[in-house]
């Protein structure tokens, strides 16, 4: 009779640990997983882009994800919608891509924001208008 409850207890506590383990598993914290647009590989852009990707992975504790597009006018679009976290070009480009001046874009960009500028002609650092960064 004593085995048989021992057993019992024995099951019980397998059972109620197989059943916590995928919410002790749910519960464990992820890395956010960061998407960076920028220039082709091989370019300054994308070398000044895949380090910034990494520092930030370093202290924010994220999984980085760096895309290369042919050229900012390819990647605005993809920010503006959301499907980027940040891009990289400079300045005079990123205002161009707000205000949609023509030829490049035929919209305005409204939600993009510029977090770093350097001086006109250098490289700036954009998200989504919408974004906690």
């Amino acid at each position: 009779m004593k085995t048989i409850r021992l057993r019992t207890m024995w099951l019980v506590i397998v059972t109620l640990l197989w059943l916590s383990l995928p919410f002790t598993l749910a519960a464990q914290e992820k890395p956010r997983i960061l998407r960076w647009a920028t220039w082709p590989a091989g370019s300054v852009n994308h070398v000044m882009t895949s380090a910034m990707a990494s520092v930030v992975d370093k202290y924010y504790k994220s999984s980085s994800r760096v895309a290369s597009y042919g050229a900012f006018t390819d990647y605005i679009p993809l920010m503006n919608r959301g499907e980027t976290d940040f891009g990289i070009l400079n300045a005079l480009e990123a205002w161009a891509a707000y205000q949609g001046m023509v030829p490049y874009y035929q919209e305005k960009h409204r939600n993009i924001r510029v977090i770093w500028a350097a001086p006109a002609g250098k490289v700036s650092v954009l998200v989504r208008a919408n974004s906690k960064y």
